[in-house]
C-alpha cells in the first residue's frame, strides 16, 4: 500500500477535529451489501425497465409510478438489511477515529446500519438524525449522524425516487443549513461515492452552490476505472473537481483510511532544529505605545523587509473598544505588500475569544478559542512561521500547531486594530532565516 495517500495538511485537519467524513454505496459494498448499481438493475429487472443508461431515481420513480410506493421501499429493504452483511475495515475506522475526536460528524446517504452498528461497536457516543427535527437534539453527543436519505430501519425516511429528490432541501432546510455550515468550517472527506453519479453531482451542486468562496476545500478518494489512462483520469476527473474544490486522492477507502489512522498515531513534525538557530531579531517596539481608536480601524506595517520564515511576539492589551464583541485587534502574518489580505490573520476579540483565519479557507480553528480578557490585562501573542508548520501560543499557551496550509510569497506583517484602542507593552519580529 502507498505511503503518500493522505497528505500532511489533511492529516493536520483531523488531528483538529476539523473534518467530516460523508459516506457512499462504496464502503457498505465491502461489507456485501449490494452496490448502487446493482441496486439499480435489480429495480430495473422488476419492471422490465427498457433502458439501462438511468439514474437509480428515475426507475425507483418508475416503479412508484407504474406499481406502488411500498412494493418499491420493501425492495429497499430487502436488499439494504441484508443480516448475513458484517463490518469490514472502513467501518471500523471510522468508527475508531470519530470516537478519538478527529471527526464531528458523519454524514451518509447510505440506507443501512452499517456505520451505527461499528460506532455501537467501538463504544463511541453519538446521536443520529434522519429527519430535520432531530437535528436540534443532538446536544453534546462526541458524534453527529446524519442519515441524507433516510434508514432501512425507518421506511418513512427512504429517499430514492425523483419525487423524493424533487424539493429535498425546500422539505429540509434545517439540515441544508446545517450542511452549508459545514462545508464552510469543516473539510469533507468523501468515501465510497462515483463523483460521476447525477445523483451526486445534484447534491453537491445543492448543498454549495450559494457558498461561493466560503467554501473550503474537500477530498473525495477514488479508485481509477481500469479503461482510464493516468492522463484520462487527471484530465477528464481530477482537474475538473479540483476546480469545484474538490481534490481527489486515488485509491479505495479501506487503504487511505488505514493510512490515516498510522499517521495519526505519529507524534506530528516538528520545525528543523536548524532553522531556530537562525532566529534573528529585525524590528522591535521596546516601550509602550498605542494604536487605533474606538470604533476606527487601522492597519499599521511593521517595518521590514519580506520574509519567509518568521516569528512575531507582541503584548498587548485593548484600552477602549465600541462596546461589542465585534472589535478587535490582529497580526497579520506574511501578508503580500501588494495585498495585504493575504497569509494568516491573528486576531483576539475584546471579548477574549482567539481565532486564526486564512484568505483561502477562513478559520483554521475548530472553534474559537476563549483565552484571557484583554482590557484587563496585557496579552502575549506569539505567532511563528516556520518551514511547514505555524504555532500560535497566548500568555505562552500553545493554542495551534500544524502543517502550514497557504501557499503565500514571502510577506511582511501587519498590525489591525478594528474599532479599539490598543495599547502595546512591546513587540517583535524575528527572521528565522530561508
Amino acid at each position: 500500500m502507498p505511503s503518500d495517500l493522505v497528505p500532511p495538511e489533511l492529516v493536520e485537519r483531523f488531528r483538529s477535529g476539523d473534518c467530516v467524513f460523508f459516506i457512499g454505496a462504496g464502503v457498505s459494498a465491502e461489507s456485501g451489501l449490494i452496490s448502487g448499481r446493482d441496486f439499480k438493475d435489480t429495480l430495473i429487472a422488476k419492471i422490465a425497465y427498457p433502458r439501462r443508461d438511468v439514474t437509480l431515481s428515475k426507475v425507483a420513480q418508475a416503479i412508484e409510478d407504474s406499481i406502488d410506493r411500498p412494493t418499491l421501499t420493501d425492495l429497499v429493504r430487502e436488499k439494504f438489511s441484508q443480516k448475513e452483511s458484517n463490518l469490514q475495515q472502513s467501518h471500523n475506522l471510522i468508527a475508531q477515529l470519530a470516537k478519538q475526536g478527529y471527526c464531528t460528524h458523519i454524514v451518509t446517504t447510505n440506507y443501512d446500519t452499517l456505520i451505527e452498528d461499528a460506532l455501537h461497536a467501538s463504544g463511541c457516543e453519538f446521536h443520529l438524525s434522519k429527519r430535520d427535527s432531530e437535528i436540534g437534539s443532538a446536544g453534546r453527543k462526541k458524534v453527529h449522524v446524519l442519515k441524507f436519505h433516510g434508514s432501512v430501519d425507518d421506511i418513512e425516511t427512504i429517499v430514492i425516487s425523483e419525487a423524493d429528490y424533487r424539493g429535498f432541501f425546500r422539505k429540509r432546510p434545517v439540515l441544508r443549513n446545517l450542511l452549508g455550515g459545514l462545508l464552510v468550517e469543516k473539510t469533507f472527506i468523501f468515501l465510497g461515492y462515483s463523483l460521476e453519479d447525477p445523483d451526486f453531482d445534484q447534491i453537491y451542486h445543492e448543498i454549495t452552490t450559494s457558498l461561493g468562496d466560503f467554501q473550503r476545500l474537500s477530498y473525495a478518494v477514488q479508485r481509477k476505472p481500469d479503461d482510464f489512462s493516468d492522463e484520462q483520469w487527471s484530465k477528464f476527473h481530477v482537474d475538473p473537481w479540483t476546480r469545484r474544490k474538490i481534490r481527489i486522492i486515488t485509491a479505495n477507502s479501506s487503504d487511505f483510511l488505514t493510512e490515516l489512522s498510522t499517521k495519526l498515531k505519529a507524534p506530528p513534525p516538528r520545525a528543523p532544529d536548524h532553522l531556530k538557530s537562525q532566529q534573528k531579531l529585525i524590528w522591535e517596539v521596546p516601550q509602550e505605545s498605542s494604536l487605533g481608536k474606538a470604533g476606527q480601524v487601522q492597519i499599521v506595517l511593521v517595518n521590514s523587509p519580506p520574509l519567509q520564515n518568521c516569528t512575531v511576539e507582541i503584548e498587548f492589551r485593548m484600552d477602549a473598544d465600541g462596546g461589542d464583541s465585534t472589535q478587535w485587534f490582529g497580526v497579520r502574518v506574511r501578508g503580500v505588500t501588494s495585498y495585504i489580505y493575504a497569509g494568516y490573520l491573528v486576531y483576539l476579540r475584546s471579548n477574549g475569544y482567539l481565532d486564526i483565519v486564512s484568505v483561502e479557507e477562513r478559520s483554521i480553528l475548530a472553534k474559537e478559542v476563549l483565552t484571557v480578557d484583554p482590557k484587563l490585562d496585557f496579552v502575549k501573542l506569539r505567532i511563528s512561521i516556520i518551514g511547514e508548520r505555524i504555532t500560535v501560543s497566548v500568555n505562552d499557551k500553545l493554542i495551534i500547531d500544524e502543517v502550514n496550509r497557504l501557499v503565500t510569497w514571502p510577506g511582511q506583517v501587519f498590525l489591525h486594530a478594528l474599532g479599539t484602542e490598543v495599547t502595546t507593552k512591546q513587540a517583535k519580529l524575528f527572521d528565522e532565516g530561508d
